[in-house]
């Protein structure tokens, strides 16, 4: 969580150092630990330093290995002994560092933009976004991670090229403005995200996609992938236990690597993922202090998740702390934390998040989340028409019965539900809700309507075999949810990490057969067993009894016109009269649609 800024002048015009050092300093929020900027002439990089590793304490940047290439990057290298290898295997010489420090991940990037050049992402493995001024070409280069779990946001001003981890940052600067992108805003209203991963909902500042880098000249910035998900031939293992060897093998290695030296949280419910996640650190080692948090109801609506926790924190010996979250109002404001970002988010209980988020920072800088499992273990939709068009039943009896026989459970096939999708494609689908209380004239200005049809027929990625974890993955739901883990939203000092998002234990998942490993999400539930208790394994996904918005809004004391003063500029975008409370109990199923106006109400207010 780093801050990085840049600026370079392609008409050769000095850089205001001043600005610069400006510019940094509105990021402290991101690296309280020290901030410098590095300056020649028409270019110019600041980095605020947040450090969470023992080979951070040496790191220091702006970075630079001969004078001439400077890097500033918040980033977290993993796979740090195999880049050390093709280094060497490329005839890299790493030159020694002073006894007892250790090569730092900003030192490894360089290392690897020097052997490699731009195909150094090809060899990157972890959670980054980085810029390296390359004077000898004099050329910028840009990059970030495959899941964009970090930010890069970046704008063109003329011949002045700025970028940086922050839009706060950017908007900073003087020749930036908050004009917004009306566009961005629509997809939010109507999807609750910004569908296009190269524009921010600021008119002047755009995002660096995922996989993506960036090198910008004299004409300005070019943009291009580097990566795609892999669509590789299924895994075939003769012996079934290969498959939990080969798992248990690369998640270590992802939870390794993102563990810090000392402290590290751990974001736990009773459900498979994150509850694996746990396991893997807490097998990892018994000396790290490991602490586990969770947020439970316990008037407001059911909810079991303190038990189920409870169950797992208890097994694995890590103390766990329980945020109550009954009496968080909708957009309450949060009490730990006196920063607002500038980055529209749905935020009906942002408050419980930043105070949830401020807790965890007590204890440690990193948390680790189970976010990811569902999409890469998500079992193959066709699978009934699969077995009984090749009367593979032989198969499919030994697959159950393994599974019977490793978590005690017989694993949902998913043959109700596959009758239900081909009865839905013959009679056709329920229409999806369209929201009444769009203004007319910005929904025919941005085409509203008709990019809800489009979303809505969407498209498919049919070509792969592990269809719908591939369009899960592809979502740019992802990049929007570690956004909303961000210090730039939650305001406080925690890094979030994500194993299941980590590319050997993707690449590994997505190669499975579907069956039996993804059905019930066995491939956890057998390679967990003798870590967590049998209660949690045999425990089939549950569903959130209640919706925690509709609940707080069926109270008798709820009331629209509470929360809701609309300010200026709300009326460009919304028919103010048409939101009401009716209709968010009429559409009980819609209730996060409906809430969105105040939302982006919200954000309106602080701009």
């Amino acid at each position: 969580m780093s801050g990085i800024v840049g600026i370079v002048n392609t008409n050769g015009a000095p850089v205001d150092r001043q600005l610069l050092w400006r510019l940094t300093r509105s990021m402290s929020f991101r690296g309280p630990d020290a901030q410098d900027v590095w300056l020649n002439r028409n270019v110019g990089l600041g980095h605020t330093m947040f450090r969470t590793t023992f080979a951070a304490t040496t790191e220091h940047q702006p970075a630079t290995l001969d004078g001439s290439t400077w890097l500033t990057a918040d980033a977290r290298i993993d796979g740090r002994e195999e880049l050390l290898e093709k280094l060497s295997a490329a005839g890299t010489q790493i030159v020694p560092l002073k006894q007892n420090l250790s090569l730092n991940d900003a030192h490894l990037i360089l290392y690897a933009y020097h052997t490699f050049g731009e195909r150094c992402v090809d060899h990157l493995l972890g959670d980054f976004a980085f810029a390296i001024w390359d004077a000898r070409n004099q050329q910028l280069f840009c990059a970030r991670d495959h899941f964009g779990v970090k930010p890069f946001y970046y704008a063109q001003q003329g011949a002045e090229f700025i970028f940086s981890s922050s839009p706060n940052c950017l908007l900073t600067h003087p020749s930036i403005s908050k004009q917004l992108n009306d566009q961005a805003i629509g997809d939010f209203l109507l999807f609750e995200m910004n569908l296009e991963p190269a524009t921010s909902f600021f008119a002047d500042i755009q995002r660096l996609p995922p996989a993506h880098t960036l090198k910008l000249s004299t004409i300005g910035p070019t943009v291009s992938r580097y990566w795609s998900l892999p669509a590789e031939e299924p895994l075939r293992y003769r012996q079934r236990q290969d498959y939990v060897d080969h798992f248990q093998s690369v998640m270590q290695a992802a939870v390794k690597d993102r563990l810090p030296s000392d402290t590290a949280a751990l974001l736990l419910s009773g459900g498979m993922d994150s509850s694996s996640v746990a396991a893997t650190a807490r097998g990892i080692t018994s000396a790290r202090d490991l602490r586990a948090f969770t947020y439970v109801y316990d008037r407001l609506m059911p909810d079991r998740e303190r038990y189920y926790a409870g169950l797992v924190a208890s097994a694995l010996e890590i103390p766990v702390s329980f945020t109550a979250s009954d009496d968080y109002e909708l957009y309450q404001s949060p009490a730990q934390t006196t920063y607002q970002p500038f980055e529209l988010i749905h935020e009906p209980l942002r408050a419980l998040f930043c105070d949830f988020t401020q807790a965890i920072s007590q204890h440690s800088r990193v948390a680790l989340t189970g976010d990811g499992g569902d999409a890469l273990l998500y079992p193959e939709d066709n699978f009934p028409r699969k077995v009984l068009s090749s009367l593979a039943f032989g198969s499919l009896l030994r697959d159950v019965a393994f599974s019977y026989q490793s978590y005690g459970r017989f694993p949902r096939m998913g043959f109700r539900s596959g009758l239900k999708r081909l009865g839905s494609s013959a009679n056709g689908s329920q229409e999806s809700y369209y929201p009444v209380w769009l203004d007319g004239s910005f929904e025919r200005r941005c085409q509203l309507k008709e990019r809800w049809q489009e979303q809505q027929e969407g498209a498919s990625a049919s070509d792969f075999i592990r269809r719908r974890s591939y369009e899960s993955l592809s979502s740019v739901m992802w990049p929007v949810l570690f956004a909303d883990y961000d210090p730039e939203v939650t305001g406080s000092p925690v890094e979030f990490r994500y194993p299941f998002f980590d590319i050997r234990v993707v690449n590994f998942l997505l190669a499975i057969p579907s069956s039996p490993w993804c059905f019930n999400k066995g491939l956890l539930r057998i390679a967990t067993q003798g870590q967590l208790p049998e209660e949690i394994r045999k425990r089939l996904k549950t569903q959130i009894v209640e919706d925690p918005i509709l609940v707080r809004v069926k109270q008798p004391k709820w009331q629209l016109s509470d929360y809701f003063q609309p300010v200026k500029g709300l009326a460009d975008y919304i028919t103010v009269g048409r939101v009401n409370k009716d209709d968010w109990l009429s559409r009980p199923d819609q209730i996060w649609m409906h809430a969105r106006p105040l939302s982006l109400n919200c954000w309106l207010r602080r701009l």
